[in-house]
């Protein structure tokens, strides 16, 4: 009977990454599609899944930045450099937020970050 039961919990593993994947792309696809508040659910329906995942973090930040909700994407970008200090995409990500705030400094600021790794 163990065996079973471990069987299943790998099976259900296998299929909670899958449908991070499929959130994760449903993103990418609205992003394309510049449905940027269906982005946001797709993002959030991964973090859901994974909420220690840079990537969805970022790119749900990259989302909110287009809504011009600009605190919750600073939110999310801030937890992400909690996960991964040094990602670059966080930083490019972070210098766009930065420009459309009006914040030229601090956007040349993660500039200068890239430029230096």
């Amino acid at each position: 009977m163990v065996p079973c039961v471990a069987l299943v919990l790998f099976a259900g593993c296998g299929d909670s990454r899958s449908a991070f994947d499929q959130a994760m792309e449903a993103g990418h696809a609205a992003m394309m599609n510049e449905d940027y508040p269906s982005a946001v659910d797709a993002y959030t329906s991964a973090l859901e899944i994974d909420a220690d995942s840079r990537d969805a973090l970022v790119h749900r930040g990259w989302a909110y930045t287009y809504l011009k909700q600009f605190d919750v994407a600073l939110a999310d970008y801030e937890r992400a450099e909690q996960l991964s200090p040094d990602s670059e995409l966080l930083m490019e990500r972070r210098a766009e937020l930065f420009e459309a705030m009006g914040r030229k400094q601090d956007a040349a600021r993660e500039r200068r970050r890239i430029s230096a790794q």
